[in-house]
């Protein structure tokens, strides 16, 4: 693809969050009441976001939030974030490109408070990876600007580009008993890709990489964050900006 052909956008949060077919309005008083400035005969794609006090989505807070509903909206506030466009006024908007969609998503849906239309950068694609790098971000999706909107399914015209973190593990550490076992001897190492470490010392998105009989069992300790280097990308500079989410 052209790098002026893409449309650069950060990944805010993954697919386990997103509710399928549930209704939490209920839940989340603070986006309903920003829905408000979305015209009728709408449908609206894109993900609700809790952030960190620097303005990164953190996973882990809107994971309670989910957990605690409307009583921690005053805690833990989300906001909805706009991706895409298939309706708006009634007028479907499938097939218009997605230049077009998000241009039309902007002029229709009022900014500011709980919901929030993205920006997006159409060529420094790398530069704005980096920032996410740096800020310890999850990665960006790059989408053909001329695409069309192929709903319920893995789009072509979309690609997600994830920063994930690599290290080596042992197999079978002793687990919670809940009837007999036999234990085993932990021999095996084994490398495995994931996006990061859960409060509760589990790992999201594990991904098997291999054996790693190289590495002794000893080696396969858990490590501190990797320090990324920073100051590659200036905090004044558009990719950098857009990895600061403004609520």
């Amino acid at each position: 693809m052209d790098s002026n052909q893409l449309q650069i956008e950060l990944e805010s949060f993954p697919a386990e969050l997103r509710p399928m077919h549930n209704d939490v309005t209920a839940d989340l008083p603070e986006v309903t009441a920003a829905a408000a400035r979305v015209p009728p005969g709408s449908v609206i794609d894109g993900e609700l976001v809790a952030t960190d006090p620097d303005g990164r989505p953190d996973y882990t807070r809107l994971r309670r939030r989910l957990a605690g509903g409307a009583a921690r909206k005053d805690e833990i506030p989300v906001a909805y974030l706009a991706f895409d466009a298939l309706y708006l006024d009634e007028k479907p908007l499938l097939r218009q490109p997605l230049a077009r969609r998000r241009a039309r998503l902007r002029k229709a849906v009022e900014a500011g408070g709980h919901i929030f239309v993205p920006d997006h950068i159409e060529e420094d694609g790398v530069e704005l990876f980096e920032a996410c790098l740096e800020r310890g971000l999850e990665g960006v999706v790059a989408k053909h600007i001329q695409s069309p909107y192929v709903p319920g399914q893995r789009s072509p015209f979309w690609l997600k580009v994830k920063a994930v973190k690599s290290d080596d593990f042992v197999v079978n550490p002793p687990p919670i008993m809940t009837r007999p076992v036999r234990w085993v001897r932990p021999e095996l190492v084994v490398s495995v890709r994931y996006s990061e470490w859960s409060p509760d010392g589990t790992l999201r998105f594990p991904i098997f990489n291999g054996l790693r009989p190289e590495v002794h069992q000893a080696e396969a300790v858990r490590h501190r964050p990797r320090v990324v280097i920073s100051g590659h990308v200036t905090p004044d500079s558009p990719a950098y900006q857009l990895t600061r989410f403004p609520f």
